[in-house]
């Protein structure tokens, strides 16, 4: 057995439960090379980039006991750790509870372990914490950076004896920092000038002490805000002197003083304490009857099914403009709204999941409609198209109806902000509510003080939260701010339940459709897309969800009838819907206006109106309304304007008059369609073929990009991410993490030879140790994407995630997903390897 002074010595004592933990709080069975040996364990979860993704996912505590723990250093023991964490109003036993629990925490992610009472840290938080509580770098980085002749300088300006071989000065000068009585001792003989300014550095350094991974705006350190001449040479005295005493090195912050985070502490007074909230800020809830909560969702359930439902047909009939910069505007999205009779919040919300879907469509420039997807996808059942929506909503980055940026500008539709949020906020304030069963909570402002506890290093405004808040009832995920069944499915990740669920709370299909004397159709449930086809086409929808409501008028019937359908047709399809026949006022409505329709007809001139009513034709002329199109009467059957037919069009119907348009000829210009009748008591719409045009032309061919010539290219990125089907499952042959655990400390591992083609990677990549380079070789052979630490040629350090990766000589070639475009990476300049969380 190793020595506890070392994470691969930690990993040989625990049991395989206790493994088993470590590995599924980083998904390390499933993700990553097959893992052959506990040494290849270590090295994996020693990689920065390992650590940084379990700190990032961390709650508060975790991150203030390890940044505790790595700003004591040396001195960090289990007693020590307890008095400097603020325990108030917490008494001493709850306290020592408190912190223990906490350690114990960070010890299931490998961040920090006990060895005794020493309490060791991981060596990869040091290369992505830099100054811990935001005080200072820990001796331990700086000392791996100097020069054994530096080393014996600290050590001699300390008193103490210099070891010949730099790994023993190194540790000799670990350890000095890591006794904190001596550095007092040591402090207290400056001079007097020396002693105030010292204790005037440390004392504005302790004032900034919180988590630098929650506040990295604090680790900006300066140790001179006082810039008078005085002040700027007392300064100068003290970095002189704490660099000849061994208390300081040489480079770093505070022009050219570098004070290591344990001098800070140990000089620290016995009154401050560092910040420590083991317990999450309180949540003000009542009583929520589940009862109430499974209406209240199923409710709106129904009514944003109706309004996304409504939405997306508009968008199918109609389109959106996109605007040149890209996305959709303001304007709009609210003549949109206004038109399909919702808010702007639930069309923006649909917009975004559908593109998510790949229901959304760039047909042609400037012109956004729907996909050839969506015919298919909305004859699906009801819970099967809902639950698309809301796992799709899931996966959006940003909150959709988030209108507004920090700044108040303006946040068009289907543009992809890369500067928002961090995505999955309506279910982590789902999990949050999936412990208060019963309960729902009172106030968004709890819920932001909740959220921050539980996400430190997550940057989300209250705004962001809100609008995740307000989408999650929409969804019916809460209702009346607790969780629904839905939501505790969805949150559990258990599709198959949430289905179940989605099911008995959404109204059928419904085939029922009941006619009103005021020229009304009204369809309860969820009507069925033929339905809708008919109803859409003949009036104007003026209610979504558990009761879907169409009215008809002479504008909506007249609508029908410039598009080209014939009366006839949508008579017999008006009552191929219900058994019972519509009202005789609604048959005659249609009549009517399709007798009145094209008694009046334009003729382009400019534009030419011609009637066989000459009544009518003299009232046209005398319509003070139409004075703008410059009518003329050239015969009493025929007028002649100045204005185009386009305009004399619009103008005779903004008038009331129920014009058509010819051609020179006297043809209509409208295409005939003919309605087709389906049986059951469905029917649905379809152009009249006439002749045979031939083969068609595949509304999905050519080529996508240069469709979207002309629009934002976030619009065509959201769309052209839009998947195709359900995202692949994980291969079930995957070890469990049990099951990992158990091969690992059982001694039969499989042997960490590195095969022949690792032998060269790693002759070319000197800088990778031997889980690295068996990472690295197993990406390429399994197309996995990876993190890599690499040194440009300038010199400077990046973090890359990489993917499609293949070996070209001493290169590594592979898409870089920061740069979007392939990428050449020397192997000798790679640094680190670890699997792409």
């Amino acid at each position: 057995m190793e020595s506890l002074t070392t994470l691969r010595g930690w990993l040989d004592t625990l049991e395989a439960d206790q493994l088993a933990l470590v590995l599924e709080r980083h998904g390390i069975e499933r993700t990553g090379a097959r893992l052959r040996t506990l040494d290849e364990l270590a090295m994996r979860l020693e990689h920065p980039g390992t650590m940084w993704q379990a700190l990032s996912l961390a709650p508060l505590p975790i991150l203030e006991v390890v940044e505790a723990v790595s700003a004591l250093g040396e001195a960090a023991t289990l007693a020590r750790l307890t008095e400097l964490l603020d325990r108030a109003p917490a008494p001493p036993v709850s306290h020592e509870r408190s912190v223990r629990h906490w350690v114990d925490a960070a010890a299931t992610a490998a961040m920090l372990w006990l060895d005794g009472d020493r309490v060791r840290l991981n060596p990869g938080i040091d290369q992505v914490l830099l100054a811990p509580l935001s005080l200072a770098q820990p001796a331990r980085a700086t000392i791996g950076q100097l020069t054994a002749d530096e080393l014996r300088a600290v050590l001699r300006g300390q008193g103490l004896d210099t070891p010949p071989r730099k790994a023993e000065l190194m540790t000799a000068a670990g350890a000095a920092f890591g006794r904190f009585a001596d550095l007092r001792r040591l402090a207290a003989t400056a001079p007097s000038t020396v002693l105030t300014t010292l204790h005037e550095v440390v004392g504005r350094r302790l004032a900034g002490a919180q988590p630098a991974l929650a506040h990295p705006e604090a680790t900006e350190l300066s140790d001179i805000e006082d810039l008078t001449a005085g002040y700027y040479a007392r300064f100068q005295e003290l970095s002189r002197w704490a660099t000849a005493t061994g208390l300081a090195f040489t480079a770093g912050w505070g022009y050219g003083l570098t004070l290591p985070s344990e001098v800070i502490l140990a000089l620290a007074p016995p009154s401050f304490h560092a910040p420590f909230h083991p317990e999450p800020p309180a949540l003000t809830t009542v009583a929520a009857a589940a009862e109430q909560t499974e209406r209240s969702a199923s409710a709106a359930l129904a009514q944003f099914l109706g309004a996304a439902m409504a939405v997306l047909e508009g968008l199918s009939r109609t389109g959106l403009k996109p605007l040149k910069a890209g996305g959709v505007g303001s304007r709009e999205l609210t003549r949109f709204a206004k038109e399909i009779g919702t808010d702007v919040a639930t069309v923006r919300l649909t917009l975004e999941v559908a593109a998510d879907i790949g229901l959304i469509g760039l047909p042609e420039p400037g012109r956004l409609t729907t996909s050839t997807r969506f015919e298919e996808w909305r004859r699906r059942p009801p819970h099967v198209r809902v639950l698309d929506i809301v796992l799709a909503w899931e996966r959006l980055p940003t909150p959709p109806t988030l209108a507004r940026d920090a700044d108040d500008s303006y946040r068009p539709a289907l543009l992809r902000h890369r500067d928002g949020a961090a995505g999955l906020l309506g279910i982590e304030l789902c999990r949050h509510m999936a412990h208060r069963a019963g309960r729902g909570a009172v106030s968004i402002a709890d819920l932001v003080d909740l959220f921050a506890w539980h996400n430190p290093t997550v940057t989300v405004s209250a705004v962001d939260l809100a609008c995740s808040w307000n989408e999650a009832h929409l969804l019916g995920l809460l209702a009346d701010g607790a969780l629904s069944s839905l939501g505790a499915a969805i949150t559990a990740q258990d599709r198959p339940a949430a289905l179940a669920r989605l099911e008995e709370l959404l109204p059928e299909e419904s085939g029922q459709v009941l006619f009103g004397s005021d020229l009304t159709v009204v369809v309860p449930g969820s009507p069925a897309p033929a339905t809708v086809d008919v109803l859409d086409l003949l009036g104007r929808r003026e209610g979504h969800g558990v009761a879907n409501t169409w009215r008809l008028s002479e504008g909506s019937v007249r609508d029908a009838l410039d598009a080209g359908y014939v009366v006839e047709d949508l008579v017999e399809a008006l009552r191929s819907l219900s058994e019972k026949a519509p009202p005789q006022a609604m048959e005659y409505l249609l009549r009517d206006v399709a007798r009145k329709h094209g008694r009046l007809s334009v003729r382009p001139a400019a534009a030419v109106l011609t009637s066989e009513d000459e009544g009518l034709l003299a009232e046209v002329a005398g319509e003070r309304r139409l004075r703008s199109l410059g009518l003329t009467i050239v015969t009493p059957t025929v007028l002649v304007a100045t204005a185009d037919p386009a305009r004399v069009l619009s103008g005779l119907r903004a008038a009331g008059y129920l014009p058509i348009e010819r051609e020179a000829d006297g043809a209509p210009v409208m295409e005939i369609r003919r309605l087709r009748v389906a049986g059951g008591g469905r029917a649905g719409t379809e152009p009249d073929p006439g002749p045979d045009p031939g083969p068609a032309e595949d509304p999905d061919g050519g080529d996508l990009t240069a469709e979207l010539a002309g629009i934002d290219a976030g619009l065509a990125e959201l769309l052209a991410e839009a998947p195709s089907g359900q995202a692949p499952r994980p291969d079930s042959a995957h070890e469990t993490a049990v099951e990992l655990a158990r091969r690992l400390l059982s001694g039969e591992s499989e042997p960490a030879t590195p095969t022949a083609h690792e032998q060269v990677i790693a002759g070319l990549a000197r800088r990778l140790n031997e889980g690295e380079v068996h990472e690295l070789v197993d990406a390429v052979a399994t197309s996995r994407p990876v993190l890599l630490t690499y040194r440009s040629q300038h010199g400077s350090v990046t973090s890359r995630v990489v993917s499609r990766l293949q070996f070209s000589g001493p290169h590594l070639l592979g898409y870089c997903h920061t740069k979007e475009a392939e990428r050449y990476f020397r192997l000798d300049r790679i640094l680190g390897v670890a699997p792409a969380g």
